[in-house]
């Protein structure tokens, strides 16, 4: 698990919610996929052949401006297997029958600074026997810290209002041919993001260099052409 400084402002119109909460609720903080820049999709995609397992990352965004920490849980999707639509996630209380029994996280909680988010990875490992198919689910993350109880003046108890923010999650079963063939695109894409994160970098690299000289450049112009007014 890392925790990583962000450009807050690409994240929030990149945030997917996928438990439909507004906006303005929302706000505090998200999941989001960790290739949300590149990739088209909002929600997580995986394929996976039974007896076999694959892993994606995902981020817990603080968008507020308080450290704060996250429970989080994957579950499974408890009124729809589409895509459009009202979206819900079963409760942690309810046993799971496939994306909540399958998948596990690398960390159930993660605390991070204000404009940071921090990194978890989830992990699907299919039974042999899994039937083929298109298993729909989430992960979703709660202010943890968000929850407490004290005693009022009249000696009752209160709780604070608790925020539930989600990502989708499509895991596709599918046959080994498949699974290997998908395994081989995962690779690509890993390679072509570090490769263009590189190029990238440099381009940011030489574009400062670039913008350095010419001020140089222009400066040292300046100061010969107010030496020349000087003895003129």
């Amino acid at each position: 698990m890392s925790k990583k400084r962000i450009l807050v402002g690409m994240l929030v119109i990149g945030t997917s919610l996928s438990m439909l909460i507004p906006i303005a609720l929302a706000g505090t903080f998200s999941l989001q996929r960790d290739d949300f820049v590149t990739n088209e999709s909002p929600y997580i995609e995986l394929k996976v052949a039974p007896g076999e397992s694959v892993s994606d990352d995902f981020l817990v965004v603080n968008l507020s401006e308080e450290t704060h920490s996250y429970a989080v849980s994957v579950n499974d999707a408890s009124n729809t297997t589409e895509v459009d639509g009202f979206f819900a996630l079963s409760d942690d209380t309810k046993e799971q029958s496939h994306i909540g029994k399958w998948g596990v996280l690398s960390t159930k909680t993660v605390t991070v600074e204000p404009g940071e988010y921090g990194t978890i990875t989830l992990t699907f490992t299919l039974p042999e026997g899994t039937a083929t198919g298109t298993y729909w689910g989430g992960v979703s993350a709660i202010v943890s810290d968000a929850i407490s109880a004290s005693e009022n003046s009249e000696g009752g108890t209160s709780i604070n209002s608790v925020i539930r923010n989600g990502l989708r999650v499509k895991v596709e079963v599918v046959d080994k041919e498949e699974f290997v063939q998908f395994l081989e695109e995962l690779e690509m894409k890993e390679a072509t993001k570090t490769n263009t994160t590189g190029i990238s970098y440099y381009k940011y690299i030489i574009t400062g260099l670039i913008i350095i000289i010419a001020g140089l450049f222009v400066t040292i112009m300046n100061q010969r052409n107010n030496k020349k007014k000087i003895k003129l």
